[in-house]
């Protein structure tokens, strides 16, 4: 398509909740952006002006539930944040926008489709030759936390022995979503195992992530993941302001994820979600309910980083006055508008992050 200098890139909304909220409202103020269209999947938000959604003043673009008509857009890029937890739906949206000429930016998947094989791969990529456009997926985690932010930080090493990734994440705001739900909030713990669809979505998640971090940082595909859940259920009832979980049901997480090269363990990344007061957290000097630790043992250097989300650093604020959104959720939807005119730009196809600048086995492959 190539690069977009010279007028506001078109954007779609799809999915204005949590995520896509955030990416609405960032839309909204920033002039590189133009407002063409929003998706939602509640019957109350359709025919309302995007403006009551953000907050804002109108914006003359009429939000919609039917698909059709966002298909039909003229649009540039689609920031994709979807509700749907069953893959085989998401795909044929995402594949339909695609051949529609729009490119896709999603916080949901696409983080590394060939851990689902060739002829995965081969369906996103022919949807993209057919549309001349480009897909990729992005978020906080995964994405910035690790295949950025992390694997930037492997830049001080020669040799890496292990990396661990910790994040402590606070769901409480987003416990009524569907996508929450589909990751096993509610459940009884006994029914959290091996084919279940909470257990294997979230197997999923992270797996792309671990295989994506191994293909760029060794060259090669881990030889093998361990995925060791461990559901914690509640003490008491818990009353949310948009969720109720009676005593006993899952109300926090702690997965933990060890990739292997050979038998060595070399990527560990370990997930701890509650919700509000329900918090086993590990990490004590965590300073924020949204906290991420990173750990390198490697050579000549190793070292050890923490981060906080917060509103305002300055002003002590978790979160702005009358906003409802968490800090994670606009920095996800940040990872979204930054990809936009990259992925605009690029030749038609998957989209991957490109990190140059960290650890590689031969240091010539950074250079490729």
């Amino acid at each position: 398509m190539g690069a977009i200098v010279d007028r506001p890139i078109k954007a779609v909304v799809w999915g204005p909740g949590n995520i896509g909220g955030a990416v609405l409202r960032e839309v909204l103020k920033l002039p590189e952006f133009e407002l063409a269209g929003v998706l939602s999947f509640s019957d109350s938000k359709h025919g309302l002006d995007a403006g009551e959604l953000a907050g804002t003043a109108p914006t003359g673009v009429i939000v919609t539930n039917n698909r059709e008509e966002i298909v039909a857009l003229d649009a540039d890029v689609v920031f994709h944040a979807p509700m749907t937890t069953s893959a085989d739906q998401m795909d044929g949206d995402v594949i339909r926008l695609l051949e529609s000429g729009k490119n896709v930016v999603s916080a949901t998947s696409y983080h590394f489709p060939p851990l689902k094989g060739a002829d995965y791969v081969d369906k996103l990529e022919a949807a993209c030759r057919k549309g001349q456009t480009s897909l990729h997926g992005t978020g906080i985690h995964p994405n910035f936390f690790i295949e950025r932010l992390g694997l930037t930080l492997t830049g001080i090493c020669t040799r890496i022995k292990h990396m661990k990734f910790a994040e402590i994440v606070d769901n409480s705001d987003a416990a009524d979503s569907p996508l929450r739900q589909s990751l096993g909030y509610g459940m009884d713990p006994r029914d959290f195992v091996p084919g279940n669809t909470a257990y294997e979505n979230t197997k999923r998640y992270y797996e792309e992530s671990l295989q994506l971090s191994a293909a760029m940082l060794f060259g090669e595909r881990l030889s093998r993941i361990d995925y060791h859940p461990q559901p914690i259920a509640a003490k008491e009832d818990l009353h949310l302001p948009r969720r109720f979980y009676k005593k006993g049901v899952i109300a926090e997480f702690r997965h933990t994820f060890v990739g292997y090269l050979g038998d060595e363990p070399k990527l560990t990344v370990e997930e701890c979600w509650h919700l509000g007061k329900y918090n086993s957290n590990p990490y004590p000097a965590a300073r924020s309910s949204d906290y991420y630790k990173i750990d390198i043992e490697g050579e000549p250097c190793s070292l050890t980083m923490e981060l906080g989300h917060a509103a305002s650093i300055e002003q002590g604020l978790d979160r702005w006055p009358n906003d409802p959104t968490q800090p994670p959720y606009y920095a996800t939807a940040v990872t979204m508008l930054q990809a936009a005119p990259l992925v605009c730009a690029a030749e038609p196809g998957i989209v991957y992050p490109k990190v140059w600048s960290h650890y590689a086995s031969d240091l010539r492959k950074l250079a490729l």
